[in-house]
């Protein structure tokens, strides 16, 4: 396939750029008449299909480019369509023609990404003062390479920083993010003294001591023993060992300071591509808030999990990505009761490890090691090395490459043009060869072949129509009289037209027709000859003695087969009591065309009774047939073909006119003879003389004659 030259992509990129906008083509027309575009303005050749193409056809563009717009040509149509951006692959169709004839398609080049910028995002600040739901994230400001926004999961405060367009963080992520929860402890509250005038914060009125509720207490009883440590349960006289006591009258040992540990680093994930592992551990984070009921500092703890990634050591990279095992695509079959087919449920074909497979040796060629073996489900075939592991099906075969593609064949196509009509249909056999796979019952296998025929139908159009032989004309005479000359009576004419004017005048003439535009005369002709005779006023016997005219009304005729040769048999009886007719012992038999005078056939015999060749009809020195009417030998195909109205094909319909004129004259229909068993009267494929034949079938007309 011709690609497009890169020089041209790259002008047009540089046009693109500084705001030039190459000279415009004209769009493309759906539904127009024309060819689709053949190595031009970008298109790759076009594609033609033999035979009758497919209804649909799935393109694959090379590898590196994508399909920007396509061309399908179907019946006398094209259909355009455009992809913005383009696909790798598309299905070519069109959307109201079934067979394709052709197509093409425009590509473009596909240009890979530049590798994004590795950075380091500032990690945001958590803050988490006493009391509840106060805990907060103090975000960092975005840049042109990375943003941050907040999120929330439950009781987690989430920060996710992304990377931009042409930037990524370590180890190829585009996102990382950081998570802490509100530790929800209560900030402490100072004790409330109810007792103002006394020394120290009490909480409670002392025993012995009435409020004035003005914050004032008198002692009404003996004074009591003094609470040194408040805060501490229970009456505490002095204060504890290693406690000292503040201003509101509670004991404190010193706060222990926040404590801050971490587990050790740990690999939690890692990737064999980039030889990186990504390392996680907990920092445990304690603070302290006093507790009254035991009088000490009491600890709460809480978590973080902290992420990091670094180059894989030798020792990992033995451990955690050993060189993968080789592995091969294998076909998986199913048996079925005519044999083996494919696998259709499942991923087919699939990888499998060769050390699976018997008698298989990874050291040797892949077409020098075992092609078939068989598992508890069916057979498997192997058909090529898995050599990118790991890559998904971007390169795998498809199931396709698990079959044996059958073959098609298309016979010569069938079909004649119609009259009248500027389309005909002609028809195909369509032989296809699939084939089954069958085992050989010795752990081998073959593909056996198996046919399907299918009929193809097609659309001709002609270039010139075929006009239809449905014209005609005749012209009727009336006979002369001893009143009256003969006369025209009348014309007919069924889609044609007379040349001029006609001759009335005694005599023999000829008239000419012309069939109407669309329409023929039998065998095509476009004109037609008509003879006429128009005879003049009798004057023989026209005498008052009032003679009795001759007749020819006994006169019989017959079709004939002998020895596979047509006949036609005659016993012509002239009666002329009163010696009025005009004959010289012969009588004339013509053969009328349906159509034109001019292509009667004609002979002369003597009266009496006789057999004549059926016209068209010839024997050989043996008195066998060798010449049928309407038939020739073709010497190409070493047959006899028909060839119609030709050869006096015309003589072989029912009810043919034919004339025996002596003066008078009289008209008879016959029939060509059909053949029967013992005589054939058409062209044969083995000549068999046969001697014996029936007799004539005698036939009746209507008889005219002349004076």
């Amino acid at each position: 396939m011709r690609l497009r030259e890169l020089a041209v992509a790259a002008a047009v990129t540089a046009l693109a750029i500084i705001g030039v906008v190459p000279a415009a083509q004209a769009d493309p027309v759906n539904g127009a008449s024309e060819l689709c575009p053949n190595g031009v303005d970008g298109w790759e050749s076009k594609v033609d299909f033999t035979g009758d193409g497919p209804d649909t056809y799935l393109y694959t563009a090379p590898e590196g480019y994508v399909v920007v717009d396509t061309c399908v040509k179907a019946g006398t149509t094209t259909y355009y369509e455009s992809f913005d951006p383009g696909v790798a692959q598309v299905t070519l169709d069109h959307p109201d023609k079934d067979s394709i004839s052709h197509y093409a398609v425009r590509l473009e080049e596909v240009v890979p990404a530049p590798e994004p910028e590795v950075v380091t995002p500032d990690s945001p600040t958590w803050a988490d003062p006493c009391g509840v739901d106060n805990a907060s994230w103090t975000l960092p400001n975005d840049t042109a390479a990375y943003t941050y926004a907040k999120s929330t999961d439950g009781d987690w405060l989430i920060v996710t920083a992304t990377a931009a367009d042409g930037y990524t963080f370590a180890g190829g992520k585009t996102t990382m993010t950081w998570k802490d929860k509100d530790s929800g402890e209560l900030c402490e509250e100072p004790p409330v003294d109810v007792c103002l005038n006394l020394d120290g914060v009490q909480t409670e009125v002392p025993d012995g001591y009435k409020s004035d509720g003005e914050g004032s207490c008198c002692e009404c009883t003996p004074p009591p023993v003094v609470d040194k440590c408040l805060n501490i349960d229970g009456e505490q006289t002095t204060v504890p060992e290693g406690m000292t006591r503040d201003e509101n009258g509670d004991c404190w040992t010193p706060k222990p300071e926040t404590k801050v540990e971490y587990t050790e680093w740990s690999v939690s994930d890692y990737q064999c591509t980039s030889e990186k592992v990504t390392e996680t551990r907990t920092k445990s984070t304690t603070t302290y808030t006093w507790d009254t009921a035991t009088g000490t500092w009491v600890g709460a703890t809480s978590e973080t999990v902290e992420t990091q990634k670094r180059a894989m050591t030798e020792d990992e990279a033995a451990e955690l990505c050993p060189p993968e095992p080789h592995k091969v695509f294998v076909c998986k079959y199913v048996q079925t009761p005519d044999g083996y087919e494919i696998a259709q449920t499942g991923q087919n074909p699939i990888s499998v490890d060769t050390h699976a497979i018997p008698g298989w040796d990874d050291s040797l060629p892949l077409e020098d090691n075992p092609k078939w073996f068989a598992d508890a489900q069916g057979p498997s075939m192997v058909i090529a090395w898995d050599e990118e592991q790991g890559d998904g099906q971007n390169n795998e075969p498809t199931i396709d490459d698990c079959l044996m593609p059958p073959t098609v064949e298309v016979s010569d196509w069938s079909g004649t043009p119609q009259c009248g009509m500027d389309s005909y249909t002609e028809w195909a056999t369509e032989t296809t060869t699939g084939y089954l796979l069958v085992s050989d019952g010795e752990g081998g296998y073959s593909w056996e072949p198996y046919v399907t025929y299918k009929t193809l139908y097609r659309a001709v159009d002609v270039e010139e129509v075929v006009p239809c032989e449905d014209a005609a004309a005749a012209i009727t005479v009336t006979p002369a009289s001893c009143d009256a000359p003969g006369a025209v009576d009348e014309v007919t004419t069924t889609y044609a037209t007379l040349d001029g004017v006609l001759d009335e005048t005694v005599g023999d003439h000829l008239a000419s027709f012309t069939a109407d535009e669309g329409h023929a005369f039998t065998g095509g002709d476009a004109s037609l000859v008509v003879s006429y005779s128009i005879e003049a006023q009798l004057t023989e016997g026209c005498d008052t003695d009032n003679p009795t005219p001759p007749s020819i009304d006994g006169t019989i005729v017959g079709e004939i087969c002998t020895a596979d040769a047509p006949y036609l048999g005659y016993d012509i009886k002239l009666t002329d009591p009163d010696g009025v007719s005009t004959d010289d012992g012969t009588a004339t038999i013509t053969f009328v065309h349906p159509r034109n005078a001019a292509k009667n056939w004609s002979t002369t015999v003597p009266i009496g009774t006789g057999k004549i060749l059926w016209p068209g009809a010839s024997v050989d020195e043996d008195g066998v047939a060798n010449n049928w009417p309407g038939y020739k030998f073709s010497t190409a195909k070493d047959e006899w073909v028909s060839v119609g109205a030709k050869n006096y094909g015309w003589t072989r319909a029912d009810n043919t006119e034919v004339i025996i004129s002596v003066n008078p004259s009289k008209t008879f229909e016959v029939s060509y003879p059909p053949a029967t068993p013992v005589c054939n009267s058409e062209p044969p494929v083995e000549i068999v003389s046969v001697l014996d034949a029936p007799a004539a079938t005698p036939v009746t007309g209507v008889a005219t004659y002349t004076g």
